[in-house]
C-alpha cells in the first residue's frame, strides 16, 4: 500500500515482505517465501541436529547446541507472525487509519515524531544485526581471503554440521547452505523484533497525542466562558469525548498488541534462559579449566626460579625508585645506589 511506501514505515515493509509476513503481500508470494524459508532452514537445523550426535566432548556439544537454540527463537518469531497474520493486518490497518484521521490535525507532528522514533531504532537495530552477521559469516573464509593454504581437515563453516556426504567435495554448497540459514534467522529476528517497535510507537504517540488534548480543553488566552452553551457549540466537551474515543481506540490497540506478541515474548524468555544458563556452564567449565592449568604451570617452577623473580623484581623496583629520586636530587640517586650495593 501507499502509506506504508513513505520514510517511516519503508524499511519495516521491506523486512517484513523478504521473510513473506508483510500483511499486504499477495497469498501466493507469501506461501512461496515461507516454503523456501522452511525447506533451507529446516533441512540446516536436521544437519545440525546430525552434527550434535557425532559430538562426544561436552563443552563442543554445548557450543554447537547454542545455534540450534537460537533457529527455535526465530522459528517462535516466525509461526508468531503466520498464526497472528489476521490481527497483524489490523494493526497495520489501525496505523493507516489514525494517519489519515490525523493528517489535518496539529496532532499529527506527534504521530510524526513516534513514527520516525521506530525508524531510527530500526535502522540502528537492523544495521547492528547485519553488520554481526557479515562479521560472522567471514570467519570462515578467512582463510581463503587471506589465499592462506587449507587441508581437508581445518576448513572452516559456520556451526558443527553433518550431511552424511563427502564435506571436502561438497564444501562450498555446505558453506553457502549455512549462510542462506544465517541471513533467514537475522532477518526474521529483525523484521519481528521492530514491527512490534513501530507498533508500541505509533500506541504510545496515540496517548501523548489524549495527554494534549486533555491539556487544550479549555482555551486560556480566552477569558469569555459560556457555562451553559448547546452541545454543537460546546469545544471543552468535544475535546472530552474526542479524548475518550482516542483512548479507547488506544485500549483496543494495546490489546491487540498484547494477543499477537504476549505468548511469543513468553516464550522467548525461556530461549533465552536456555541460552543464558549454556554461556554459565560453559564458562564455568572454562574458568575451572584454566584455574587447574595454572596450578599445574606454577608446581612446575622450582624454589630457584621464584627466588630469581623475586630477585628481579626486587631490582626493578629500586631502579623505579632510583630515577624517582633522580627526579627530585642527584645526590639522593648516589646515596640510595651506595646504600643498596647497586
Amino acid at each position: 500500500m501507499q502509506f506504508f511506501d513513505g520514510r517511516n514505515y519503508r524499511i519495516n515493509k521491506v523486512l517484513l515482505s523478504c521473510v513473506g509476513q508483510w500483511p499486504y503481500q499477495t497469498n501466493r508470494s507469501s506461501n512461496a517465501i515461507i516454503i523456501i524459508i522452511v525447506s533451507l532452514a529446516g533441512t540446516q537445523i536436521i544437519a545440525k541436529i546430525c552434527g550434535l550426535l557425532s559430538i562426544h566432548n561436552f563443552d563442543l556439544f554445548i557450543d554447537s547446541l547454542s545455534p540450534l537454540v537460537v533457529d527455535l527463537g526465530c522459528a517462535i518469531k516466525l509461526v508468531t507472525c503466520v498464526l497472528r497474520a489476521t490481527e497483524i493486518r489490523e494493526l497495520f490497518d489501525q496505523i493507516q487509519y489514525d494517519w489519515q484521521l490525523l493528517i489535518t490535525s496539529p496532532y499529527i507532528k506527534t504521530l510524526s515524531n513516534y513514527a520516525q522514533g521506530g525508524r531510527t531504532f530500526t535502522l540502528i537495530y537492523a544495521g547492528s544485526f547485519y553488520s554481526a552477521l557479515t562479521f560472522f559469516m567471514l570467519v570462515p573464509l578467512q582463510q581463503l581471503l587471506l589465499d592462506s593454504s587449507l587441508n581437508a581437515s581445518t576448513r572452516p563453516l559456520l556451526h558443527q554440521v553433518e550431511y552424511y556426504i563427502d564435506m571436502e567435495k561438497y564444501y562450498f554448497p555446505i558453506l553457502i547452505h549455512g549462510y542462506l540459514t544465517a541471513i533467514i534467522c537475522v532477518s526474521i529476528s529483525v523484521a519481528a523484533d521492530t514491527m512490534y517497535v513501530i507498533v508500541v510507537q505509533h500506541i504510545c504517540g496515540l496517548f501523548m497525542i489524549i495527554g494534549q488534548q486533555l491539556d487544550n480543553l479549555i482555551k486560556t488566552d480566552n477569558l469569555e466562558i459560556d457555562l451553559n452553551p448547546p452541545i454543537k457549540d460546546d469545544k471543552p466537551y468535544e475535546n472530552v469525548v474526542n479524548s475518550i474515543r482516542t483512548h479507547k481506540k488506544a485500549l483496543r490497540f494495546a490489546s491487540l498488541i498484547e494477543a499477537v506478541f504476549s505468548q511469543m515474548f513468553f516464550l522467548m524468555a525461556a530461549v533465552n534462559l536456555l541460552i543464558i544458563s549454556m554461556t554459565g556452564v560453559t564458562n564455568k567449565r572454562t574458568l575451572v579449566s584454566d584455574f587447574f592449568s595454572d596450578k599445574e604451570n606454577l608446581n612446575f617452577y622450582d624454589n630457584e626460579n621464584t627466588r630469581t623473580l623475586c630477585t628481579n623484581g626486587r631490582k626493578n623496583v629500586c631502579y623505579i625508585y632510583g630515577h624517582f629520586l633522580y627526579d627530585c636530587s642527584n645526590i639522593s640517586v648516589i646515596l640510595y645506589d651506595a646504600a643498596i650495593g647497586i
